[in-house]
């Protein structure tokens, strides 16, 4: 929530920040009149920044432990360049100032944070989201329009647009083939690495709830590395943090809602910290997660498994099968894990002396991620259908089937090649006859 507006003199006393120095405002002539405080969490702050010319900006500063991830606001600056240039889907960001590593973006009038309950209420506003997903998932695999005539392309010069195509490997995401044909926009960081980006032996140490799921733990991720090289390529730009919040409401009517009969809205993404190349598949997975807050129960968890089916239905605009539900929610399961590994790192991290309660509450967050983990890992798919066990049996029975289906392939190029050398051969005994 906001926090009064102070003048500028006074919110550099009262926040500590001289907003005026910051390259963006001086070089640009503009002079701060008014601060905001729109967050403040130990991942950014944020300000709301309005100028002499009556222009309102957003400054984003980096938090206590925003190098977590192992991505600085340099990439963050330039990830959301490309989401704004680009994949059409972000705030304009306006300047990077590496001093400080604020950055400075423009301040999106009329604009209103979404929330679960909206999303879960109004189907025609939860279809216009996932279509906003797949539409800067399919954007970052499909090559920018250039003009013939002047060369001209809409990637920004300093897009990473020309790095080579990332998969995943056991010591995370690695470039290992510049031949494939998609281009990647993002850049890889330990927070976009969603499978190897925090250290199980690390985190687990002498967390005594953990210790029976470590096992359980480190099959699902050999799985989900399975599942990323078998379905996941090619790897698109994803956001990787789809909460609600996330996405900037943007009505055109007066009432400032949305309703099924009226689709006249827009929506951007801010956030783009957990940004890089990725799963569709993952992306759905953590968007998912967000959108199925009631735990426990079997009402509760049908619930939950229709809110999954509707989000994968709108991102495919088809049914889709139960192999596909079953990959989309063990990504929704991992996200639990990974969330308890990050809250059990924040938890470890020792700032100050003032900051006790905070670690006793990041604990506690870790915790109820490894329950809640722990409950979606046992859960039974579709019960009635001809998968009557877990996600885990699904989705590795059809790895397995399509590991046959390749080595089968395989063995039959291999006996045609055969048979072709042999029928170059006999030519070849002939000839010489």
């Amino acid at each position: 929530m906001s926090s009064q507006e102070l003048e500028a003199a006074v919110a550099q006393r009262y926040y500590g920040i001289d907003f005026d120095t910051i390259p963006f405002f001086y070089k640009g002539f503009h002079t701060v009149k008014y601060v905001t405080k729109i967050l403040e969490g130990q991942q950014n702050l944020l300000y709301k920044i309005t100028t002499n010319t009556g222009q309102s900006y957003v400054c984003r500063f980096p938090g206590v432990d925003n190098m977590e991830h192992g991505q600085d606001h340099g990439i963050v600056f330039e990830h959301m360049s490309v989401a704004h240039q680009v994949l059409k889907v972000s705030p304009k960001p306006c300047a990077f100032d590496p001093i400080t590593g604020c950055i400075v973006m423009e301040y999106v009038k009329r604009s209103h944070h979404l929330t679960v309950e909206q999303l879960i209420e109004t189907p025609a506003l939860l279809e216009q989201v996932v279509s906003i997903v797949r539409q800067y998932h399919e954007t970052s695999i499909i090559p920018p329009s250039t003009d013939e005539e002047s060369g001209a392309s809409d990637v920004p010069a300093d897009a990473s647009s020309v790095a080579s195509t990332f998969v995943a490997s056991s010591q995370g995401v690695n470039i290992v083939d510049d031949t494939l044909p998609p281009r990647q926009l993002f850049h890889p960081s330990r927070g976009s690495n969603v499978l190897y980006g925090y250290d199980f032996p690390d985190l687990l140490f002498q967390w005594k709830k953990a210790e029976p799921i470590v096992t359980q733990a480190q099959h699902l991720q050999e799985l989900l590395h399975r599942v990323l090289e078998h379905f996941g390529q090619p790897f698109v730009a994803c956001h990787l943090s789809l909460d609600p919040s996330n996405f900037l409401f943007l009505p055109s009517s007066d009432s400032g809602t949305c309703s099924d009969d009226d689709l006249s809205f827009r929506l951007l993404l801010v956030d783009w910290e957990w940004s890089g190349p990725g799963s569709t598949f993952c992306d759905l997975g953590f968007f998912a997660a967000s959108l199925t807050p009631l735990h426990g129960g079997e009402e509760n968890e049908l619930k939950n498994e229709e809110i999954e089916k509707s989000v994968l239905a709108y991102y495919l605009q088809r049914p889709p099968t139960i192999p596909e539900l079953a990959r989309m929610t063990l990504w929704r399961v991992w996200y639990e894990l990974r969330s308890a590994l990050r809250c059990r790192q924040k938890s470890q991290r020792e700032i100050n002396g003032d900051d006790k309660d905070d670690t006793a509450v990041a604990m506690m967050d870790a915790d109820q991620h490894l329950d809640r983990f722990v409950e979606l890992l046992s859960r039974t798919s579709m019960v009635g259908t001809e998968f009557d066990t877990g996600h885990v049996e699904i989705v590795t029975s059809a790895i397995k089937k399509l590991e046959m289906e390749k080595t089968k392939k395989r063995i039959e190029e291999e006996r045609l090649r055969r048979r072709e050398r042999e029928r170059n051969k006999n030519l070849n005994d002939s000839d010489s006859d």
